[in-house]
This record gives structure tokens, C-alpha cells and sequence, in this order.
């Protein structure tokens, strides 16, 4: 037996050498990279497209676009946030509802949640009454649409 262990680790121990060997062959053909230090900037433009006395550099048009799509975004999200100030305020959730909102159909999301079958319609009754008190303590709009489903929750 205890030779059997001895040959098990002799054997253990060359495969380690040997894979270590193999290893370092592999390191040595491949190409030294180089440690040159990369340029902190590109080079500057060109003399056809720069002039001494101009006050700025020249902005590419995809710049210019992007400039333009991102005011337009801010803008719109502006406008958004001031006819919904309350949107920032949801997700609302609790134990026995979750209300989101949905900007596409622009509609509220009212999950709630019951436990038994039993008791499914008390509690979903009581779980709809919390949600709308939660609505309206959240400053929305009782006239929003909203969507209600259901999910056992157990």
C-alpha cells in the first residue's frame, strides 16, 4: 500500500514538472510585448482643418446630433416629470400590492397579492382599498388609468 502511494505522488509530482515545462516553452514563443508609453493625446488637426484664429475646435456632426438628441431628451424628461412629479415616488409595494407604472399605455400597474383561495376575494378587496390609499397618499391623480390583476402569493 505504501508503495502505491509513493508511485501516486512520484507521478503526481513529474506530470506538475512536466506541465510547468510545457508552460514556460509556451511563454517564451510568444512575442514580448511592447512597454512603450502610449500618447496621452492624438496628434492635432491637420492645417486644412484648422485655423490659428479659429476659437474652437471643429465638432464632428455625429457630436453634434448626440448634443442635440440628449437637450431633446432632457427636455422631454422635464416635461414628463412636471405633468407626473409622482413617478419618481413609485415603485409602491407592501405586502399585499405592488403598483408600477407604464409609460407606453400610460396607465398604472396594480398587482395585488391574496394567500388563500378561501379568502381570495376579502383579500384582494383589502389589498385594492390599501393600494388606492397608497395612490392617493403618493399625490396621484385619482383620475389616472389603472390595471389591476391578481397573484396567489403564498
Amino acid at each position: 500500500m505504501k508503495i502505491s502511494k509513493k508511485i501516486i505522488l512520484i507521478s503526481v509530482l513529474l506530470f506538475l514538472i512536466l506541465l510547468f515545462g510545457v508552460y514556460s516553452l509556451i511563454q517564451r514563443s510568444k512575442p514580448k510585448k511592447s512597454l512603450e508609453p502610449i500618447p496621452f493625446f492624438s496628434p492635432g488637426p491637420t492645417s486644412s482643418t484648422f485655423s490659428p484664429d479659429a476659437t474652437s475646435a471643429p465638432v464632428p456632426k455625429e457630436m453634434e446630433q448626440e448634443k442635440k438628441a440628449q437637450e431633446s431628451y432632457a427636455k422631454d424628461r422635464q416635461e414628463f416629470l412636471s405633468a407626473k412629479p409622482w413617478i419618481l415616488k413609485l415603485p409602491l409595494k407592501s405586502g399585499d400590492y405592488f403598483i408600477s407604472y407604464d409609460p407606453e399605455n400610460d396607465t398604472l400597474l396594480i398587482t395585488l397579492y391574496y394567500s388563500s383561495e378561501q379568502a381570495k376575494s376579502q383579500q384582494t378587496e383589502q389589498a385594492k382599498a390599501n393600494a388606492l390609499a397608497a395612490i392617493k397618499s403618493a399625490g396621484i391623480d385619482s383620475n389616472q388609468k389603472m390595471e389591476f390583476s391578481e397573484i396567489l402569493f403564498k
